[in-house]
């Protein structure tokens, strides 16, 4: 079974008056040291990823806590490789890009070629079983690679993952969250997690193998039809129930759908109305709520919901909600050079899922504020208009 690394975030809670001090002297200091510069802001978390979230195997850390050494027993994600990958592609960095890619190849890749969810370090000691949109995120960004700067390996690499895929975590045509295999045998998902289907990045699959083409339209009918009477979408699809349902209830989740089918030019539900309407009513977005109800669950606040909602708000072109959103990302910014978490977004840990999720949506703020126009970075709207078209 595939725990979720987006429910991990959920310490992030603002439980004490010590966390919400704490909180307050790094906002205070960001407004005193640092110049309201997106760019900047990008260079010292990137800088605080590479250097203090980064093992001595060069793979991403999932947190780190206060008095606590990266060099200490931890936890390794595959989710992370994808998404440092993505920002690597961004600002053009090649040498963070090859050394993703020699890692996913040595230290994530399984004996039924897929990617390990989890290993941790020092035992070395893995999941068996993978969480289906980490391999797609990676696979898709070792192509978009391969086009920038054109190295065979990250294509031959790419391939061999939508292989594995199309063997493992494909079931009657739908794209499943898992495939898990160890000493009892193998077994593949009967569920869909709607949130897993990143159609930007299958898009980009189905450009070099047109296995992809059948998955990519099972996918987006799967996603358009999974909203709820509040307007969020149901967190996942049981294939042979043929229901779609409720399991984890994260805000993430929610967003990520709608910013994955915004991104190909999708209707995406009510979300984005839901979230403005709880942001004029609290000036926050709280974490966890009841998709079929809209009825919060639990009062927390979460870095990544807000990092999700700033590349929503883009895709809204809603460019004044899109700056209220990030100045409420920057106010969690550390910004104390003394700091060992200098340059992190940190609530009461560094989460490498939070940083990453900011820094991409930063560098999709600064390039889009610059043209007052959108940005796909996967998106091919021909190619999802043909689809929908056949489906008609």
């Amino acid at each position: 079974m595939i725990v979720s690394r987006r429910t991990s975030s959920n310490p992030n809670k603002l439980y004490s008056f010590a966390t919400i001090t704490l909180i307050a002297f790094y906002s205070i200091f960001s407004n005193l040291n640092s110049s309201d510069s997106i760019k900047e802001r990008e260079e010292i978390c990137y800088q605080f990823l590479k250097t203090k979230l980064t093992s001595s195997q060069g793979a991403i850390v999932s947190q780190l806590n206060v008095g606590e050494n990266k060099d200490q027993a931890h936890t390794l994600l595959s989710e992370s490789i994808g998404l440092i990958m993505l920002y690597a592609l961004e600002v053009g960095d090649q040498k963070e890009f090859d050394q993703q890619a020699k890692l996913t190849q040595y230290l994530f890749m399984s004996s039924v070629g897929l990617l390990y969810w989890e290993v941790l370090f020092p035992t070395k000691k893995d999941s068996k079983c993978n969480a289906s949109i980490d391999d797609l995120r990676v696979a898709a960004a070792l192509f978009l690679g391969y086009e920038k700067w054109n190295k065979e390996e990250y294509k031959e690499l790419a391939l061999s993952l939508s292989k594995s895929m199309k063997k493992h975590n494909v079931l009657e045509g739908y794209f499943v969250e898992s495939f898990c295999w160890d000493f009892e045998g193998e077994s593949t998902s009967h569920k869909v997690d709607i949130s897993y289907l990143d159609l930007p990045a299958m898009v980009v699959m189905e450009k070099y193998d047109k296995d992809w083409e059948p998955i990519l339209k099972r996918s987006i009918e799967i996603a358009t039809h999974a909203l709820t009477p509040s307007g969020l979408f149901y967190d996942k699809y049981y294939i042979y129930r043929g229901k779609y349902y409720n399991g984890e209830m994260n805000l993430i989740n929610n967003i990520m759908c709608a910013v994955q089918l915004g991104e190909v030019g999708l209707p995406n539900g009510k979300v984005y109305e839901f979230i403005k309407k709880e942001w004029s009513k609290n000036k926050r977005i709280r974490g966890r709520f009841d998709p079929t109800t809209g009825e919060v669950i639990e009062d927390y606040e979460n870095i990544s919901i807000y990092a999700l909602v700033l590349r929503l708000a883009l895709i809204e072109k809603d460019f004044k909600f899109a700056r209220k959103i990030y100045n409420k990302i920057t106010s969690y910014q550390v910004m104390n050079p003394k700091s060992k978490f200098y340059g992190a977004f940190f609530l009461t840990y560094a989460h490498s899922f939070d940083n990453l999720q900011v820094l991409l949506s930063l560098a999709e703020l600064r390039k889009t504020e610059k043209s007052q126009t959108k940005l796909k970075p996967f998106a091919n709207n021909n190619k999802i208009r043909l689809l929908l078209h056949h489906e008609t």
